[in-house]
């Protein structure tokens, strides 16, 4: 409310001076009841940051070139996490591990001198089509694979938070120093850092477009799964390393793209209704579920802190069970997309294509039907072409003259759809 109707640039500089503001003073209370005031307060910031972050990065990047960038944008965060990660070893050693609430507020100063830079490059609102679109009266309702993905989604939120408190609790009591214990989190950040990266640029597209939405879901799960029997049969700091290890890397790169994926099929309607109640309202209820239950076990009923992962181990076996519904669902639903036009990949913010949209529209573009062809074709227009460059080739050398104009037009910086020599 407070915000409504102001230049989102004015917003950005006025909450960056709230924030850097609150966090240098603080800095000198930081003892008792104020620490946990803390936590929550960063929480705020970091969610209240990102919202500011993406709404002002859709008022500067159109969908196509959202695409293509976005990738790179959450990649990047990697990058930041190793040179943050490793640069926090000598900054402590030379101001005190106190003083990282200072080095916080002064990026905060960052963000207000590039939301500056980037201010001329915004779009207008007002200038942006908009397309008017008469809703149908009712809302839609949750099907089996909507409910498939809320259950994969809270899955994942109740886990991770589990093995979070598992890890830093397991971490304070190997280093009990403050000094020492900020040095392990920034070389851990460093490497999950570094590993993310290398994740998400080099892997995360090979997986999908080879094996798939399930593989994509399942490398997740089936990590804390595994790293929380070990730990439970060997309660060390080397064991929960392992599943938190996972889940800092995998939960930010291949799952979150695959969890992209599942929405691209959903009818429009249904995901500006189901989408912000799933990934908002109900994983944050998890969440907050999650931090809950841990609060009653390890303190009103002091339950040891590796008999935690009994929990994490009866959610992962239900999150791994449900992306086999999830995946057969994401099928079916594509399939009914394509057959329905309904598919809209200016909305997914990946430049990816998972084995089973490439087998799908695959046999669309090989129907009987010129109709079926034109809306493959047109479906993707705006991704790489590689996947179908066989079947395309084919087609272009067909006797329908308007899909051979069709390919042409969209293949023309592909050589492998169709080669020089051939337009020679």
């Amino acid at each position: 409310k407070l915000t409504q109707g102001r230049d989102l640039t004015t917003v950005i500089i006025f909450s960056a001076a709230i924030f850097s503001s609150s966090l240098i003073l603080l800095t000198f209370m930081v003892q008792g009841i104020v620490i946990p005031i803390i936590y929550i307060w960063v929480e705020i910031m970091i969610v209240l940051s990102f919202t500011q972050f993406w709404i002002l990065a859709g008022q500067v990047f159109d969908p196509r070139q959202a695409k293509r960038l976005f990738g790179l944008i959450s990649g990047s965060g990697a990058i930041a996490s190793m040179a943050v990660g490793s640069g926090i070893r000598p900054f402590v050693q030379t101001f005190g591990s106190d003083k990282l609430l200072f080095a916080t507020a002064f990026f905060f100063g960052i963000t207000v001198l590039t939301s500056l830079f980037i201010r001329p490059y915004r779009m207008k609102l007002e200038s942006r089509t908009v397309k008017s679109v008469k809703a149908k009266k009712g809302k839609s309702k949750f099907d089996s694979y909507l409910i498939a993905i809320t259950i994969v989604i809270c899955s994942m939120a109740f886990v991770s938070k589990f093995v979070d408190y598992q890890f830093k609790i397991m971490a304070s009591n190997a280093y009990p120093t403050q000094d020492e214990l900020v040095n392990f989190f920034g070389l851990f950040y460093a490497i999950t850092g570094a590993a993310g990266f290398i994740v998400q640029f080099f892997l995360t597209g090979r997986i999908l477009a080879r094996f798939g939405v399930l593989v994509g879901l399942i490398i997740l799960p089936i990590g804390l799964f595994a790293g929380s029997i070990g730990f439970f049969m060997v309660p060390l700091l080397a064991t929960i390393f392992i599943p938190k290890f996972a889940d800092q890397v995998f939960k930010f790169t291949i799952n979150n793209a695959t969890v992209q994926l599942l929405w691209l099929p959903v009818s429009p309607k249904a995901t500006s209704e189901k989408k912000p109640v799933i990934d908002g309202t109900i994983k944050a209820f998890m969440e907050g579920f999650a931090g809950l239950s841990i609060f009653i076990a390890a303190n009103w009923m002091g339950v040891p802190l590796h008999y935690l992962s009994i929990a994490v181990l009866f959610v992962a076996a239900l999150w791994i069970y449900y992306t086999f519904n999830t995946k057969t669902g994401y099928v079916s639903a594509l399939q009914k997309a394509i057959e329905k036009r309904q598919l809209n990949f200016e909305d997914l913010e990946i430049d990816v294509a998972d084995s089973e949209m490439v087998k799908t529209i695959e046999k669309t573009l090989r129907a009987d039907e010129d109709i079926k062809q034109l809306f493959a074709l047109e479906l993707i227009e705006d991704i790489p072409l590689t996947p179908w460059a066989k079947t395309l080739n084919e087609l272009f050398h067909g006797e329908n003259q308007e899909i051979s104009k069709t390919i042409l037009k969209i293949s023309a910086d592909n050589s492998n759809v169709v080669s020089d020599d051939e337009l020679m």
